[in-house]
């Protein structure tokens, strides 16, 4: 019988966990396949941990809880999922029960008939916020410009991996993989499933707009190098600007009045060509910054425990 794991990150999601387990047991399909359910709590604070190992144990449907030791993140919560997945496929989604459970029947269809790579891509509607759809528009076609690889507007976590393709992405340990931009570059035949999320059923984004730039900057020092490249042109173009200056000031000089005009816009040209430097400086720094976590080779997580939500417990 084939095994499906589905990884579901959760962090303080006491209030609808249950609920959570819920739908999903009432809408997967059975038929010929058996299912396990693998929460990554990211360090919750609240009884999550508690509620998933008190929830019922069905038929083909197990039940793990990996807890990591502290809060690490999203990304990071998924990378920890991937590796403790045992399926023959995986499927990754949110708790907040806006990844509809009945899109994950359609992936599962789509892999059948031979997809390695499902992914869930959202269509626009009225439950995003106009800024966050536009800033996130505005990441995909940018991000798509520096790598060259085209980022379907809408692309989520939210994504069904054969259990090749999980082993190959396993296999990448970069501390700051950005896994919605390396999977649609692995050459793997992919299928990209639109969907409309459903509205949240409790609690609030965990996705604060910081954790959203630094999702962002991340993606884009990750898979390009252009914006270095970008420093360096702007450099140049600068020089340039301040050679032409300097020929008006010597042309000035010898064939005007003798007296160089514009302190003040000398000063503005000073403090511009320093922003630009800092601004240079920003970007290397964080390029240098990303190197330097990878050449340590610290752990991405630590692991409390790993355990399956056991039948007898619940007699």
């Amino acid at each position: 019988m084939e095994k499906i794991t589905i990884v579901i990150p959760t962090y303080n999601e006491s209030s609808g966990v249950e609920l959570l387990y819920n739908v999903l047991s009432s809408t997967l399909r059975m038929n010929g396949i058996s299912y396990e359910l693998l929460f990554v709590d990211d360090g919750s604070a609240d009884d999550t941990v508690e509620i998933i190992k008190s929830l019922p144990v069905k038929e083909n449907l197990e039940v793990s809880v990996l807890e990591l030791s502290k809060n690490y993140g999203h990304q990071v919560a998924l990378r920890a999922g991937y590796r403790a997945a045992e399926g023959d496929a995986i499927v990754c989604m949110d708790a907040d029960l806006q990844h509809p459970p009945a899109v994950v029947n359609e992936m599962i269809d789509k892999y059948k008939s031979g997809y390695e790579i499902v992914c869930g891509i959202r269509d626009d509607s009225s439950l995003s916020p106009s800024f966050k759809k536009r800033t996130s528009e505005l990441f995909y076609k940018v991000w798509s410009w520096l790598t060259d690889v085209n980022l379907e507007p809408g692309s989520s976590d939210f994504r069904l991996l054969s259990k090749r393709v999980l082993g190959e992405v396993n296999a990448y340990d970069e501390k700051y993989l950005f896994l919605r931009g390396l999977i649609p570059q692995m050459g793997y035949e992919s299928y990209s499933l639109h969907y409309k999320p459903n509205d949240r059923e409790y609690g609030e984004s965990k996705y604060s707009l910081k954790k959203m730039l630094s999702l962002s900057k991340n993606g884009i020092l990750w898979g390009s190098i252009k914006p270095l490249r970008l420093a360096s042109i702007l450099a140049f173009a600068t020089a340039m600007v301040s050679v032409m200056f300097g020929f008006y000031t010597i042309f000035t000089y010898f064939f005007g009045d003798g007296v160089v005009p514009g302190w003040a816009s000398i000063v503005s040209i000073i403090s511009f060509v320093g922003s630009l430097q800092l601004f240079a400086i920003g970007i290397v720094g964080e390029y240098l910054g990303q190197v330097l976590n990878e050449v340590r080779n610290r752990p991405l997580y630590h692991v409390n425990s790993l355990s399956k939500v056991e039948e007898d417990k619940n007699k």
